[in-house]
């Protein structure tokens, strides 16, 4: 057996590109649709939409099934700096 970086990953045994796989998992986060990301990256729509249905259902596999142990929780701390300049640029 050949192990590569696709091994024991969806794309394992795909001829995808490094590029590929990394702009289809983009594609995917950011919701586009499996039409546009097959013709956008040259795949076989059945492929894509294949691979699609593979990373949600790990993904959906991956949730937590515990609720978070804080009563509430406040997001806009992570994003504080966000759009703020460094000292020095420009």
């Amino acid at each position: 057996m050949t192990y590569n970086l696709y091994s024991g990953t969806v794309f394992q045994q795909t001829q995808l590109t490094p590029m590929q796989a990394v702009l289809l998992m983009r594609g995917i986060c950011k919701g586009e649709s499996s039409k546009v990301l097959a013709e956008e990256l040259e795949l076989n729509y059945g492929t894509v939409l294949t691979l699609r249905h593979e990373i949600q259902l790990n993904a959906e596999r991956a949730q937590p099934t515990a609720p978070l142990p804080d009563t509430h929780t406040e997001t806009d701390e992570m994003f504080q700096n966000a759009g703020e300049k460094r000292p020095g640029t420009f």
